[in-house]
């Protein structure tokens, strides 16, 4: 199995991962750096929390 990063970012505290299958979208957040992310069609965003 290969694994790959979905950013370039690090993360303090990456956990929570969600798939929506409906969107295609994994939805995950930064605890310790209080950052909600996603990413869907290997676009990542993320958001302050």
């Amino acid at each position: 199995m290969n694994w790959l990063p979905v950013s370039e970012h690090r993360f303090k505290l990456a956990e929570g991962a969600f798939w929506d299958a409906e969107e295609q979208a994994l939805y995950w957040v930064d605890i310790a750096g209080f950052l909600a992310c996603r990413l869907v069609a290997g676009e990542y965003r993320q958001w302050r929390m």
